[in-house]
């Protein structure tokens, strides 16, 4: 019986904090293949090359462009991706995001958030 290579699910972590986006580099490299992006712009740029991620991992309130507008974009360009989302919060949110939170599908983990949810959260999304 012959047996396939496992090829990790491809992670996107869009973050304004260097240092959250190496922590969970960090801390999820090891079961997932991760690429990571400081801004909605940089990873824009990703989408338009043709890059595409099983998860992406997006800080709902970056600047100038949100996590919000990440999803907006990609909805647009390309829709399969936006469902792929799981957007974090640190809790300090605006009345656009609470909205926004309660209207889309995609779940959202609450900064600092638990590791095993959110590993949980990573493989269901790259498994459907």
């Amino acid at each position: 019986m012959t047996t396939q290579a496992h090829t990790p699910a491809q992670v996107l972590i869009v973050d304004d904090e260097p240092a959250l986006r190496t922590t969970l580099q960090l801390a999820i490299g090891d079961l997932y293949q991760v690429t990571t992006c400081g801004s909605v712009k940089e990873a824009l740029a990703r989408f338009d090359r043709g890059e595409r991620f099983a998860v992406i991992l997006c800080d709902l309130m970056l600047d100038p462009l949100s996590g919000i507008d990440l999803h907006e974009a990609l909805v647009k360009r390309v829709p399969d991706q936006a469902a792929r989302m799981i957007f974090m919060t640190g809790g300090a949110f605006t009345r656009q995001a609470q909205r926004f939170l309660e209207e889309v599908p995609n779940p959202h983990l609450q900064k600092p958030f638990d590791f095993d949810r959110l590993l949980a959260l990573i493989d269901e999304i790259a498994s459907s």
